[in-house]
């Protein structure tokens, strides 16, 4: 009975489920979407191609808490989004973003100035729910990504990877 619980319950993990935390906030699980919010890995090096503007780059030192050597965080910035990038000595990963330009698209065709009506049909999330706040994460809590509306229209997307 025990085993068949654990299996259970590692099926239900593996489909997209949709609770409702408030009245202004609906969670999802879809581990697809939250650990590839782009489709693909975003990086300092293919970030242009997501955007037309041009980007400012920022470089700061970070003790890395697990290893007690110096990282690195490239920040790259322009009017309208910001992308953090945690980079150690092997690897760079996607920190978090905060986006607000319309010409970035997400994977699924998301993008700032999207229909919640749209969104919400993209997600398979039902029409009779009123929120302004759509919080997509992987099962394990890691990778959370915000979406804020405002009158029915994607306005903000905060993307947190989870990386620390």
């Amino acid at each position: 009975m025990f085993i068949l619980i654990i299996f259970l319950s590692f099926l239900i993990n593996q489909f997209e489920t949709v609770e409702l935390i408030n009245q202004d906030q609906y969670e999802l699980v879809s581990d697809e979407f939250a650990n590839k919010p782009f489709g693909i890995i975003i990086s300092p090096e293919n970030i242009q191609s997501f955007t037309k503007k041009s980007f400012s780059i920022e470089k700061k030192g970070f003790v890395n808490p697990h290893s007690g050597k110096v990282d690195t965080i490239l920040v790259y910035r322009n009017e309208k989004s910001e992308f953090h990038f945690y980079k150690s000595l092997n690897n760079t990963f996607l920190q978090k973003a905060y986006i607000t330009d319309p010409s970035i698209s997400l994977s699924k065709g998301i993008k700032i100035g999207q229909s919640l009506k749209n969104f919400k049909s993209v997600f398979k999330i039902s029409n009779s729910v009123e929120v302004n706040c759509i919080v997509i994460r992987d099962s394990e809590d890691f990778s959370k990504h915000t979406f804020f509306f405002r009158k029915g229209v994607l306005e903000n997307i905060e993307i947190n990877s989870g990386v620390d």
